[in-house]
């Protein structure tokens, strides 16, 4: 069984270096949240909560979930030896086959 202790210090292994990249593409996925939170806020004054909610989900399905997506697999590849640029959160939007995959 892994301990806690070895997981920290494979964690902390992988980042040595790469702490400004990982904080970098973890906002990217926070901000598109917070981003698509206040739109549906503000979505309520003009059409009410039903709407602005439903709206609120389709952007968050089609906008912030391949943004989620896109942080993990620079995260896994940061944890495997790559050495990949923060545009990479952006992958799942790079073609309509790797969007598409984002949703399987």
């Amino acid at each position: 069984m892994v301990t806690t202790k070895a997981v920290k210090s494979t964690a902390l292994e992988h980042l040595r270096g790469n702490w400004p990249k990982a904080c970098s593409v973890a906002m990217i996925p926070v901000f598109a949240t917070i981003a698509v939170v206040l739109i549906g806020y503000l979505l309520t004054l003009p059409f009410g909560t039903v709407i602005a909610d439903v709206i609120s989900v389709i952007i968050f399905i089609l906008l912030c979930a391949p943004l989620w997506m896109g942080a993990l697999r620079v995260y896994w590849r940061l944890a495997n030896g790559c050495d990949d640029d923060v545009a990479e959160a952006f992958y799942y939007f790079s073609g309509k086959t790797e969007y598409k995959r984002c949703f399987r």
